[in-house]
């Protein structure tokens, strides 16, 4: 049976439930590190922290009831097990052990739960589900989330998050959406356009006062709304705003654009009794949205359509627009022939790192197993000569109890966070996340694995561009000039 592992509950310890960082339900401009930055993202209002309070008072007075599950996937063997949902039960559980770790806001009141919930075994260990690999548990994420009682829906940004992360994990293939989320193409394609109108905001900075902003790009700003903004023909027609598929072209001169759209928000965001307040009450139907869009400037077309493309790790959106082509650096060209250009120099006294550098500067990308495999090998050799010739090796070796040589590379980078610059270390904490698209995971299936989804020429580069600022630090790389 293909999901068997749906019916079979295991019993594992509270503390190595390791929470899950990229939660559709946590905000995904903020870092998730410490236990303290879940539980200050769960009760950011006062609905969320009552609500909260409530599941824990419910798991004191009730000890913990599984049939709602647990479900959990475990990277490597003997690490920890990550927490794909019930996120909020175990951040529960974890306070009632420790409730000195709760923030001030609520810690009398989790400190006084935990009393009544001392020495119950359910603290100690917990059922849950295991699932074989993550991508066997995501369609089971997206049949959830409609349950009541204390089981949380998500919201309607959680939801069109979850279907965006999806879009990019799988490279846009819309098939394996629809097998996953059980959505039809057209839903998909609607809540991706939304998700890449939201992202847009971040363009609106300068355009927005600092409250105004903070609230636009978060969760809490009201994405349904803004769905049914854009969803209208009219708006579409006035803002000279076409749909293809998953694209969102806007034909409008960009500054006319940022313009009207920050208006919206700023009125989006208006008191309720403002007059121009828009929201899901005073934008009913297509008359009231007409009766509003009178009220903004026209706005001119363009020539030069502004092309929505994809999310940045920091939110941002990528803008493709329609311009003659200008030189760009070799570390952003993503549609280069080689991985690395001629015009950068390696110095180092170790030959096979050095052969291997420049060899990648002359083969083609269309030798992608290849040059794959290299950057991985690249990376390891890198790490280990920096470790060496900083003389961090007995540090390393102390550490984990072991030579050199045995020590993983995983173990390596792990090992050199918090000694490199913030960029560099950035870097690494991405490497050593597995579900992030740059990861060592994605760099040892190049070696250990068969899958080819990750191997065209353009995800080649973007590899290597995310990389490249841990290999100037690390490395003796220098620009040549006139090559």
């Amino acid at each position: 049976m293909k999901n068997e592992w749906i019916n079979k509950k295991r019993e594992r310890s509270v503390n190595s439930l390791k929470l899950w960082s990229d939660n559709p339900r946590l905000n995904p401009s903020n870092e998730y590190v410490r236990l303290s930055d879940y539980i200050n993202e769960i009760i950011s209002n006062d609905f969320d922290k009552n609500e909260f309070i409530r599941l824990v008072k419910s798991i004191v007075d009730r000890d913990f009831l599984s049939f709602d599950p647990v479900v959990v996937w475990q990277k490597e063997k003997d690490g920890p097990y990550t927490v794909i949902e019930g996120n909020r039960r175990v951040i529960a559980l974890k306070l009632l052990r420790e409730p000195h770790k709760a923030p001030k806001a609520i810690k009398q009141t989790i400190a006084k739960l935990a009393q009544g919930a001392k020495n119950k075994d359910f603290l100690e260990k917990i059922p849950v589900l295991i699932a074989p690999s993550f991508e066997d548990i995501e369609w089971y994420l997206h049949e959830r989330h409609n349950q009541s009682g204390l089981m949380r829906k998500w919201s309607r940004e959680q939801q069109l998050n979850a279907i965006y992360d999806l879009y990019e994990k799988y490279n846009g293939d819309i098939a394996s959406l629809i097998r996953i989320s059980g959505l039809s193409q057209g839903d998909i394609e609607g809540h991706i356009r939304v998700i890449k109108l939201k992202n847009y905001i971040h363009n609106l900075k300068d355009l927005l006062s600092d409250e105004e902003y903070s609230t636009a790009v978060s969760h809490r700003f009201p994405i349904s709304t803004l769905e049914r903004w854009f969803s209208n023909t009219e708006v579409r027609k006035r803002w000279n705003i076409n749909y293809d598929g998953v694209n969102v072209n806007v034909e409008t001169e960009e500054d006319d654009f940022k313009k009207a759209y920050s208006q919206l928000v700023k009125w989006m965001l208006a008191d309720e009794k403002a007059e121009n307040k828009i929201n899901s009450r005073t934008i009913r139907n297509a008359e009231q949205i007409v009766h509003f869009l009178d009220k903004f400037e026209k706005v001119n077309k363009s020539d030069v359509p502004i092309s929505f493309t994809e999310r940045k790790n920091n939110g941002t959106v990528a803008k493709d627009v329609v311009k003659p082509q200008t030189a760009s650096p070799i570390t952003k060209n993503n549609k280069r022939t080689k991985l690395i250009d001629n015009k950068y120099s390696l110095t180092t006294t170790d030959l096979r790192l050095l052969d291997i550098f420049e060899e990648l500067k002359n083969i083609p990308l269309r030798w992608k197993n290849a040059i794959s495999a290299s950057i991985r090998v690249i990376l390891d050799i890198s790490v280990r000569n920096y470790i060496i010739n900083n003389n961090l090796e007995a540090d390393i070796c102390k550490k984990y109890k072991t030579a050199l040589v045995n020590i993983t590379l995983q173990q390596r980078l792990d090992f050199l966070k918090d000694k490199l610059p913030k960029k560099q270390n950035d870097i690494l904490a991405k490497l050593l996340n597995y579900e992030n698209e740059f990861s060592l995971s994605v760099l040892n299936g190049f070696v250990h694995g068969s899958d080819t989804h990750h191997l065209d020429a353009g995800f080649l580069n973007r590899f290597w561009d995310f990389l490249f600022p841990l290999f100037k630090e690390i490395l003796d790389i220098s620009e040549v000039e006139n090559k």
